[in-house]
């Protein structure tokens, strides 16, 4: 089985694919690793974090699409986690008879300090000034009803990650996920 976690920045899908592993070992691969990989051998490809989402995600899709036969090969189970996974590669996926268990999370309204407190497995947002900060707020709202709506098209997972206490959120995502495989 694959299982695929997208969503916005700072919803917690590192987090949630950690929680996915601990409860089912498997290997997982997060897309900013690839991201990392695929800009430091081939720069001309234009994928990077200055790099437009929407265009990323685009420019990704044919390397992230290429690997899964390969993962699926190597390993009965994996994980691929990352703000470059959108809910049009599920249904790409499963249209190939590819096994895909798929949760999207996002934060439907948010607020700077839920950011602050909880910075998750890396502190990169504390380090824009606050006018950067207030634009990428917006921007993780908007990029988070974008995703619902496509979720909501495909009947697909969506879990807002504003929608209840935290843990609560992850555990519901979670459950999502496992109740597919």
């Amino acid at each position: 089985m694959l299982y695929l976690i997208g969503g916005s920045a700072r919803a917690g899908k590192s987090i949630l694919s950690l929680k996915l592993v601990r409860k089912k070992p498997m290997p997982c691969v997060p897309t900013d690793a690839l991201v990392h990989l695929i800009y430091g051998g081939a720069p001309e490809k234009g994928i990077h974090y200055r790099t437009p989402v929407a265009e990323r995600v685009k420019l990704f899709e044919p390397f992230l699409l290429g690997m899964i036969p390969a993962l699926a090969w190597a390993w009965e189970d994996s994980v691929i986690e990352g703000n470059l996974v959108v809910p049009r590669h599920v249904t790409k996926l499963r249209s190939k008879d590819i096994p895909v268990a798929a949760c999207f999370i996002g934060r439907l309204s948010i607020v700077e300090e839920e950011i602050v407190n909880y910075e998750g497995l890396n502190a990169w947002f504390s380090k824009f000034d606050a006018e950067e900060r207030g634009a990428m707020l917006k921007r993780i709202v908007k990029r988070s009803r974008y995703l619902q709506r496509e979720c909501d098209k495909r009947d697909i997972p969506f879990i807002d990650m504003s929608g209840g206490p935290y843990r609560t959120q992850q555990k519901l995502a979670l459950e999502a996920l496992l109740a597919q495989s």
